[in-house]
Parts: C-alpha cells; sequence; structure tokens
C-alpha cells in the first residue's frame, strides 16, 4: 500500500476471505497480514488520512463492522502488553494508537477504566443567598472625620425584596468531537511490515510518526530505499529506447542486470547511436504532442526543449518556484526585440503535472497559478513556440509512462 489511499483493501480483503470464500477471522487475518504491506512515503498530514466514519458507515456499512473488530483485537493486545498497573500510560497508549478515533472503548475492556461513583445531588450549581434588602433608604453612620463631625453614607435600596433562593447555572454544552477512522493506524495494524522510502525517512517513521507500534511490533518496522525500476520505466514505457539499448549491448539481460548497460560507454562518440538516441527521444515527444493536444488544446512542438515537473502538488516540492521562474523569463522574453529572443533563449515547453490534496487550499491556488500563466503565455503571438506552459490534468502512472520518456530536463527542486 503507498501511503493511505489504498487502506481498504484490508477490511475488502478480509470481507472476501470471510463472506464469500467462507474462511473464520483468524484464518482471513492471517492472509491480510501476511499479503498486505505498507509504504509510508511521507509524514505529511494528508499521507496520514483520516475518514469520517459516519460517511464510511453509509457508504461500507460491512468494512466497517470489519475495521471495528479489527480495532478491538488492536486494544486486547495493547492491555495484554502494557497491563492495568499504570492505567495513565495504558490510556495514553490506546489513545494513540486506535484505529478509531474518539470512540468509547470496548465493553469487554471499558471496565480498566471505570472510576469510583461520587455522589452529587444535582447536575446544577445553585448559589443560596439569605439577605433581606427592605425598600426603606438606610442611613449608615460612620466615624468622625477629620474636623470632628460625623459621616454618613446613604444607600438606597430598591422594593424589598426578599431573595433567599436557589438561582441554577446550567453548564455550558460539551463539544462531541466527531468519530474518525485512522487510516495510518489501519495499515500498520493490517500489514507485516511498514517501511519508510530512505534511512532518515524510515527512522522518523519509527522515532516519531509510529514510534507506539514500533515498541509493540519492533520486528514490522524496515526501510527500504527508493529506487527505479527499468523493467516498467524503460523497457515497459520506452520501447524505442529499449530497441536500441538491446541492440547496442547485444542482450536484453540489461532489463535484469543493470549493470549491463555499462556497456554503452564503449558507444557514447559513436554517431550512429547518438543519431538513433536523439530519434528515440523525438518519437516519445511526437506521442506528447498529440496527447497534449487531446487533453489540453494547446499545440506545441516536439524539437523543443521539454522541461517537465510531475509530482505531487506541494509548497515543499516548490512548483510555486519554478512557475515564478517562467514568469520571470516570459517578463525578460518581452523586453527583447524578436531577433533578441531567439538569440537568448531555447524554445521550451514546461509541462506540470500533479495532484493536491482534497483540502490544501494552497496547493490548489498554485495550480490555478500555473494555469493562468500558461493560458497567459500561450495565447501570447510574440512569444509563439519559444515558451509553452501547460498544466496535464488527471495526472497517474499511464500518463507518467508518457511523459518521462519524452523529457529532455526533470525538474526536481529543493
Amino acid at each position: 500500500m503507498n501511503d493511505t489511499h489504498p487502506t481498504l483493501c484490508i477490511p475488502e480483503l478480509m470481507r472476501i476471505l470471510i463472506d464469500l470464500k467462507g474462511l473464520n477471522w483468524n484464518e482471513a487475518w492471517n492472509i491480510t497480514q501476511r499479503t498486505v504491506a505498507y509504504t509510508n512515503h511521507t509524514v505529511l498530514p494528508e499521507a496520514l488520512e483520516k475518514w469520517s466514519y459516519e460517511l464510511m458507515q453509509k457508504l461500507l456499512p460491512r468494512h466497517v463492522e470489519i475495521i471495528e473488530a479489527i480495532d478491538e483485537e488492536l486494544v486486547h493486545e495493547i492491555v495484554l502488553k502494557y497491563g492495568s498497573m499504570d492505567l495513565n500510560k495504558l490510556e495514553e497508549k490506546l489513545t494513540t494508537m486506535r484505529i478509531l478515533e474518539n470512540f468509547d472503548l470496548p465493553s469487554s475492556v471499558a471496565e480498566l477504566f471505570i472510576k469510583p461513583e461520587i455522589s452529587v445531588d444535582d447536575d446544577t450549581e445553585t448559589v443560596e443567598v439569605h439577605d433581606k434588602v427592605e425598600a426603606s433608604d438606610k442611613v449608615v453612620t460612620n466615624d468622625e472625620d477629620d474636623t470632628g463631625k460625623k459621616t454618613s453614607v446613604k444607600i438606597e435600596a430598591a422594593a424589598e425584596k426578599d431573595i433567599d433562593k436557589k438561582t441554577p447555572v446550567s453548564p455550558e454544552p460539551a463539544v462531541i468531537p466527531p468519530k474518525k477512522v485512522r487510516m495510518a493506524n489501519l495499515c500498520v495494524v493490517g500489514g507485516h511490515a511498514v517501511n519508510g522510502v530512505a534511512e532518515i525517512h524510515s527512522e522518523i517513521v519509527k522515532e516519531e510518526v509510529f514510534n507506539d507500534f514500533y515498541e509493540l511490533w519492533p520486528e514490522k518496522f524496515q526501510n527500504k530505499t527508493n529506487g527505479v525500476t527499468p523493467r516498467r520505466w524503460i523497457r515497459f514505457c520506452n520501447p524505442p529506447l529499449s530497441a536500441i539499448i538491446t541492440k547496442w549491448t547485444g542482450t536484453e539481460d540489461w532489463v535484469l542486470k543493470t549493470e549491463k548497460l555499462a556497456e554503452l560507454q564503449k558507444f557514447a562518440d559513436n554517431e550512429d547511436l547518438q543519431n538513433e538516441w536523439r530519434e528515440a527521444k523525438r518519437s516519445n515527444k511526437i506521442k506528447v504532442v498529440s496527447f497534449l493536444k487531446e487533453k489540453t488544446g494547446y499545440s506545441v512542438v516536439p524539437d523543443a526543449m521539454f522541461d517537465i515537473q510531475v509530482k505531487r502538488i506541494h509548497e515543499y516540492k516548490r512548483q510555486l518556484l519554478n512557475i515564478f521562474g517562467i514568469v520571470y523569463r516570459y517578463k525578460k522574453m518581452k523586453e527583447m526585440t524578436a531577433a533578441e529572443r531567439k538569440t537568448n533563449f531555447v524554445p521550451r515547453v514546461c509541462i506540470f503535472g500533479g495532484k493536491a490534496f482534497a483540502t490544501y487550499v494552497q496547493a490548489k491556488r498554485i495550480v490555478k497559478f500555473i494555469t493562468d500563466v500558461g493560458a497567459t503565455i500561450n495565447h501570447d503571438p510574440e512569444i509563439g513556440d519559444l515558451l509553452k506552459v501547460v498544466f496535464v490534468p488527471d495526472y497517474n502512472v499511464s500518463v507518467a509512462e508518457l511523459l518521462i520518456p519524452a523529457s529532455d530536463l526533470s525538474e526536481h527542486i529543493r
């Protein structure tokens, strides 16, 4: 599971095994845990999703039943691990580690936290006042002042009023927090392995993000440094380049043994290889030209530099810095004559792709800004094909398989 987005595969697999295949709970849970693993790619909140319990219950009632059962088993395991000697610590662990947020404890363990009853006469506070004020004006005589004269203070009272009464004070109504399903916790519980994608990231996962789970199941946590498989990103999605590599290395062994690619070094200065390599790149760019025309309506030329930044839209990914650089380039172009522009600038197509988290307003504003800049530049007849800006809609792996082989410059800004 890449982050928490596909977490429902856990209760779905359990549902299939129990309801359709007739397995008992323990058999189904054993298969599910051995099948599923969880990769955490980032510690940002959008990768640690919490879903509305009410919404899930309406849409997926059976899956919610299964999640509730998994949560109850987790509670029992936490109680077994930490015992009931330190109830404060146990309560803290349960609050942090449970899959269900803002839920009462299951009845099977709730009695551990029952506190002695305190006798209270009434839920409301009362104020008792026994003073009686009469309707007359009263004069209170005080001590003599410095001149030897007596001073007095006149108190005017309202009509006689007996306030020997109990005045109720109602408490403020308690705010009930919404019930949530913590998908990241479900991933950790349901998977046989939890890993980060770099050594330092995996340490953060263990020591900060899921430290309580690491204490409970240290054997689950591991590191898998991110890599790129040549089987998908060359052999599968870049057939023209794959054919060239196979031709010049004399074998397809490079697909499984990447060290074989080193054999291309001896042909680095070979003009035939260079020409074939350029032609493979151009054929991939022509595919992207057709794709962009179909999806966005913008026409670009394949002989321009394809400057591509495709990744999740986020402030720390620096798409905003990239588009600011493009705005600056456009401004400089507008200050030049047509001849100066052709001399000083290489034709460039700046392609953005990625998705913003549903509630990440700033990321959505960045997307809007990119599309607005593109609309301005792409319709400027003075600039023409010298600069184009395109935001690719609905970016996914299939789109990536099309764009990446066509990329001349891949942007990764820190």
